[in-house]
């Protein structure tokens, strides 16, 4: 399993997130979209700067 969370570092709050029992982009992105729609787009993205993830699309473009 797992887990990808978009969270708020101010307020450590959990702005969307996603359980899968694959590790693909699409999940990620997905809950990056969520965030994004919600809450409108952040000034700074950051990410665990793992490779674990690949997409073909920015935060801003996706």
């Amino acid at each position: 399993m797992y887990l990808t969370a978009v969270a708020d570092w101010v307020s450590r709050k959990i702005l969307a997130h996603r359980v899968a029992i694959t590790l693909e982009a699409n999940h990620a992105v997905e809950a990056l979209a969520e965030a994004f729609a919600r809450y409108g787009l952040p000034d700074i993205v950051n990410t665990d700067q793992g490779s674990h993830f690949t997409a073909g699309c920015s935060p801003r473009s996706c």
